[in-house]
């Protein structure tokens, strides 16, 4: 018999109970890297869990999180576009981005997170110049930089495909919280401002109108 789905915040409490006692068992000062690691670690484990540790409302629009926990998704990467072209976070500052980490194998609602990416920087209209969507292979080992070339090319004109190494790759994941150890990778939909900081997050279910009016409210 399947167990019941947990209270709506009950991901948020154990959360913030794991962050808890992170921080009374550790030293006094600064935290060290362990501490810093184990409370990554918790959180990808909790968020992978849910499906998405921070909950998404019933427009699939993410509900905020806070000053502290936005202040911890996103972070610099290094890594290589469709072309061949070697980029970092810094390359797409000056507009929004949305990013995805999928794979050119992704189907369900990998899939659809893709299609709602594609079509919501169509409908936003006279606003889609100002943004860039990306998306991050979550298997750097078999999407080529060829092979990317050519699922991008079917995504979106624009769509920005990176890979690299398996350590970069991990990297770029764990800064956003996406856990790439599962059978199965979830991520949400991450809005990013120019200036790179993370803004919000949307479920990879949510519709194409639905996404491009939660983007266009960050405008």
């Amino acid at each position: 018999m399947a167990l019941p789905k947990p209270p709506k915040y009950a991901v948020w409490v154990a959360l913030a109970g794991a962050i808890a006692l992170v921080i009374l068992f550790s030293p006094a000062g600064p935290p060290t890297d362990d501490v810093k690691k184990q409370a990554m670690e918790t959180r990808a484990a909790l968020w992978m869990e849910g499906e998405a540790t921070l909950l998404n409302d019933e427009d699939g629009a993410a509900e905020q999180a806070g000053d502290a926990q936005s202040e911890s998704l996103g972070g610099p990467f290094s890594l290589v576009d469709q072309t061949g072209q070697a980029v970092t976070e810094r390359d797409y500052l000056g507009s929004y981005a949305l990013v995805y980490f999928a794979s050119t194998d992704c189907t369900g609602d990998c899939e659809k997170g893709l299609g709602a990416i594609a079509a919501a920087v169509d409908r936003i209209g006279g606003g889609a110049g100002t943004i860039t969507p990306i998306m991050i292979t979550t298997d750097p080992e078999a999407d080529s930089i060829a092979s990317l070339a050519r699922f991008a090319a079917t995504v979106h004109p624009r769509l920005s495909a990176l890979t690299g190494s398996p350590a970069q790759v991990e990297q770029a994941a764990r800064a956003y919280g996406v856990d790439l150890e599962g059978s199965a990778p979830s991520s949400p939909i991450f809005l990013i401002d120019p200036k790179g900081r993370y803004v919000t997050h949307f479920n990879r279910t949510i519709t194409p109108d639905a996404l491009s009016a939660g983007i266009q409210d960050y405008f």
